[in-house]
């Protein structure tokens, strides 16, 4: 089983990037054989930048992106969008990616989750 999860929203701005990647890691954690993909757009290209240091959360968005990799979910996210932020430090094992790889991922997943 192919899972697909489309994050937008800022890691910090409410809980939408969180519970995305919280979906990520259950499914990995609860399911034998399955992929895990998650694309990162518009201000959640912000959940794997390095270094991050939130002082008012109790989850470390970055921290979270890095234990998916570990458990082998494929993380990438839209150069645009990070262009666009100016973030240019990511997390190592995150994929700088275009709409063509995005597109192919939409095609290939049996499910598709958007947050």
């Amino acid at each position: 089983m192919n899972i697909l999860i489309i994050l937008n929203d800022a890691p910090y701005a409410n809980e939408k990037s969180y519970n995305g990647i919280r979906t990520g890691l259950q499914l990995l954690n609860q399911i034998k054989d399955i992929e895990v993909n998650i694309y990162l757009f518009s201000d959640a290209v912000g959940c794997a930048t390095k270094n991050q240091n939130p002082s008012t959360t109790k989850y470390n968005a970055g921290e979270l992106i890095s234990e998916l990799i570990k458990k082998g979910a494929k993380i990438k996210l839209c150069k645009s969008c990070l262009d666009t932020r100016g973030n240019g430090v990511i997390i190592d094992g995150v994929e700088i990616s275009n709409m063509t790889e995005y597109a192919d991922w939409i095609l290939k997943s049996n499910k598709i989750i958007t947050f």
